[in-house]
């Protein structure tokens, strides 16, 4: 019987900010997390999965007018209530927390903007939901996840005072799939390879495999693909599984894992040895890794 064992190892993270930051800072990067974990003797890590379990801003804005309390009362209905606190932004200065990801590629890309005020005390703001939500709510192993306080508000206020502070902390849980490490085993070939997929039809990333062994892979987007004799069924939420941007994907030691979902209608099997089909979804992408034979 194959073996295999998925640990949870939890952790928190935090991130200060002060007048003097004024640029992206990174809040989480995975592969330092991932870096700093060691499976134990005789084992060795198949697959990553990691996940922010809580994230939460807790601030103090001081140096500008303090926001007036929104008449809200407890049975009003979402829309008036959120009309009101649109309204109370233009009433008082406010700043901004910009939440930005790297793909993995060095490049940060705005994800969210949260506008906070001077509330008179510290005031707390939930960043996860739903600011930071997706579809599968797991992130790629190289991927990472910063913020940056910026100007906001009716005008716009400026970066934070001398006095003022922004902490942006939380927990993540990471989930390896180990599987027992069976030594090191000689292999008669490894191929690089690097594909350019488009949303249009699918392409074929790797030929017909009866040899295949090891096969390591990343994409800069996220991408529909599927392990067939054909390319019937792979198109964006198709008769197939996907692979998140910046994710990776390994075939070793029998076993398939890869950061994305409905791994459930991947054939095990069909990993060995058929061709590879992909399709990209929003934007075109790159495949690339090393397939061992």
């Amino acid at each position: 019987m194959f073996q295999e064992s998925r640990p949870e190892i939890t952790g928190i993270f935090q991130a200060n900010f002060a007048q003097i930051d004024t640029t992206i800072k990174p809040i989480i990067d995975w592969a330092a997390i991932w870096a700093a974990y060691t499976p134990p003797v005789g084992w060795t890590i198949a697959g990553r999965a990691s996940e922010i379990r809580f994230m939460q801003a807790i601030y103090n804005l001081p140096s500008i007018r303090r926001a007036p309390v929104p008449d809200i009362t407890l049975y009003e209905a979402d829309e008036i209530t959120r009309n009101k606190m649109q309204e109370n932004y233009r009433l008082a200065p406010c700043k901004s927390i910009k939440l930005s990801v790297d793909l993995g590629d060095g490049i940060w890309r705005n994800r969210s903007e949260i506008w906070i005020q001077n509330v008179g005390q510290e005031g707390f703001k939930e960043l996860k939901m739903p600011y930071l939500s997706d579809a599968s709510g797991f992130w790629g192993a190289n991927q990472k996840i910063g913020a940056q306080i910026a100007p906001a508000g009716f005008p716009a206020s400026g970066g934070l005072g001398a006095n003022d502070y922004v902490r942006v902390h939380g927990s993540y849980r990471i989930i390896p799939t180990l599987v027992p490490d069976l030594g090191v085993k000689p292999f008669g070939s490894a191929q690089g390879f690097s594909v350019n997929v488009g949303t249009a039809s699918p392409v074929q990333v790797l030929p017909v495999r009866n040899s295949r062994s090891l096969l390591y892979l990343t994409s800069t987007g996220k991408i529909w693909f599927s392990f067939a004799s054909n390319s019937a069924g792979v198109a964006a939420a198709g008769a197939c599984a996907f692979l998140s941007a910046g994710g990776a994907l390994s075939y070793e030691n029998g076993r398939l894992a890869f950061d994305g979902g409905r791994g459930d209608i991947i054939s095990l099997k069909n990993t060995l040895g058929f061709p590879l089909w992909a399709i990209a979804e929003g934007a075109s992408a790159t495949i690339s890794g090393t397939e061992y034979f």
